[in-house]
């Protein structure tokens, strides 16, 4: 009990975790008043605006300089590190920003190019390809063009064959995009699943189908069979042989 009362009593951590919370809290704040609907899983969700990362680190060292004084050690390190991560943060960003114009401008080409994209096309399907790339800006986006299905694709639920083929997701940023993108209104959601990836076998693939249909409630399933050519390095030479597609309450 000690050992708490003394982390319940670090006025410094408090304050960064205070921070990030109402950053996060505000968050579901934007999304009530744009949705009129509370979304709770945005209080773990990252990505959009505003930056919890931002906020925690920002208080970290404003909360050391006070506490421990402006000219201390630690207040340098905190500030080194919140210097760090606003940085990567506001990279991030400007990328996530510069590719939702980018989607932005096709979808707008789509129109200009006669295809009256609106709420009678019967659908809309866009691919958003790998949790790593997806962001709360692009599904706004894509929202916007009123976009009716999307296609989410982890390939495959296994960390370790992630790394492997050098994807630069993990199978829990899988879960988190899935209901990130179902709280902003995409209620029709494909995925894909690749078998035949290095090193996985009937056990790993049976792990990915599980974990996906235990996990998420899907519109569509699909798995593609991969054949790697020979002496290619993982991922960067493949063929796709035809996909299997079947409904996701389909067993």
């Amino acid at each position: 009990m000690n050992f708490f009362n003394q982390i319940f009593h670090n006025q410094i951590l408090m304050t960064a975790i205070v921070s990030w919370a109402l950053a996060q809290l505000i968050k579901i704040i934007i999304e009530l008043i744009r949705t009129h609907r509370i979304n709770w899983q945005l209080i773990f969700a990252t990505g959009g605006m505003p930056s919890s990362h931002s906020s925690l680190v920002v208080a970290l060292a404003t909360a050391t300089g006070l506490r421990q004084g402006f000219d201390s050690s630690l207040f340098a390190i905190a500030t080194v590190l919140a210097f760090v991560v606003l940085y990567d943060a506001q990279g991030i960003r400007r990328q996530a920003g510069n590719q939702a114009r980018i989607i932005n401008r096709m979808l707008q080409n789509v129109e200009n190019a006669g295809i009256k994209v609106d709420k009678n096309l019967k659908e809309f399907t866009v691919e958003c390809g790998r949790p790593d790339s997806i962001t709360s800006e692009k599904l706004q986006t894509m929202k916007t063009y009123d976009v009716t299905r999307i296609s989410i694709n982890p390939q495959t639920m296994n960390d370790d064959t992630l790394k492997m083929i050098g994807r630069g997701h993990t199978s829990a940023q899988v879960i988190e995009k899935f209901n990130l993108a179902r709280s902003m209104g995409f209620n029709d959601i494909n995925m894909d699943m690749i078998i035949g990836l290095p090193g996985e076998g009937i056990k790993e693939v049976l792990h990915t189908k599980n974990e996906i249909l235990s996990f998420l409630s899907l519109t569509y399933f699909f798995i593609a069979l991969i054949s790697l050519i020979n002496a290619c390095k993982y991922g960067l030479t493949s063929f796709l042989l035809p996909t299997i597609v079947f409904a996701a309450n389909e067993q």
